[in-house]
């Protein structure tokens, strides 16, 4: 079992849709959403309790926003602003399901001006376009995180739900990210990865990281891979490994209970982590380690 605060509840229901909560945080959140109305005509308008995307994997229908009729289908990226309406249809008499992602707004923003820096003028309508067309790594990437979702750690997920809505807002806006100052950006990323050294061991959040050193869980990120061309997580985990390798050798707690002390999930998880940092597993490390000189 998971020894992070990652609360697996379902999110607040979009309208009348159901849905299956994945993960949460304070930050993000992940589910499925299924709608089972087959009516051609519109439905009930919905108000968005949260800046969500959809991403479609069954199912089409019509999103009718301000006036304007949007069709969704699996390969589409669906955008809602926190307290949007709209109502839906469903001309070919089928329901639909899919993925839902949820971030904050202070962490949304800012991903938003990366790419619109004039979003700062009207900070409650983060997201401009309805809808956008998901590339295929897109679809892959949002498949891959539902499947992955309940046994990431919270950093883990923050990160990779934030890259999945950067990719979403690029393909809305066909934008680059905004430059950077590279003098504070490297003071920035390298008192991140000092507190990672100090906190290896913990169940850390993003907010844990940026809010000590004043920014944004999104510009945290990615001022850090930039520095040092790795994720807050990645970089994590290596810190995490590095500590393990005198305690696997030292042989004198069992490796299901280190694991734990180091921060994984479970004893799997660091064995899978070990050996891809290492090329050998933990107990095969120790088994060297045992060996007597020479032989």
């Amino acid at each position: 079992m998971l020894s992070h605060p990652i609360r697996r509840t379902p999110a607040p229901p979009l309208g009348t849709k159901s849905f299956g909560g994945l993960a949460r945080t304070p930050l993000v959140s992940i589910g499925w959403y299924r709608c089972a109305h087959t009516n051609a005509l519109r439905g009930a308008e919905e108000l968005a309790p949260a800046y969500t995307l959809n991403f479609p994997r069954c199912g089409v229908y019509v999103k009718h926003l301000e006036g304007r009729a949007h069709f969704v289908a699996p390969g589409s990226i669906v955008f809602f602003n926190r307290g949007e309406c709209w109502c839906t249809s469903h001309p070919h008499g089928v329901g639909d399901a899919g993925l839902y992602l949820s971030v904050r707004h202070d962490a949304v923003l800012e991903l938003a001006r990366g790419h619109q820096p004039s979003v700062v003028e009207r900070p409650e309508r983060v997201f401009t376009a309805p809808l956008a067309t998901a590339t295929p790594e897109l679809e892959l990437a949002a498949v891959a995180l539902a499947r992955d979702a309940s046994a990431l750690e919270p950093v883990e997920l923050e990160e990779r739900v934030l890259d999945l809505v950067d990719a979403a807002l690029r393909r809305a806006r066909h934008a680059e990210p905004a430059p950077c100052d590279p003098h504070r950006h490297r003071a920035l990323a390298e008192a991140a990865r000092a507190e990672l050294v100090r906190r290896a061991r913990e169940p850390l959040g993003l907010d844990e990281l940026a809010k000590p050193l004043g920014v944004s869980v999104y510009h945290l990120c990615r001022v850090f891979r930039a520095r040092f061309g790795t994720s807050v997580h990645a970089e994590l985990v290596r810190q995490r490994l590095a500590q393990a390798l005198e305690a696997v050798a030292d042989g004198s707690r069992e490796l299901g209970e280190l694991a734990h002390e180091l921060g994984f999930a479970s004893h799997s998880h660091f064995t899978l982590a070990f050996r891809r940092r290492f090329g050998i597993t933990p107990s095969a490390w120790r088994a060297s380690r045992r060996m007597p000189r020479g032989s």
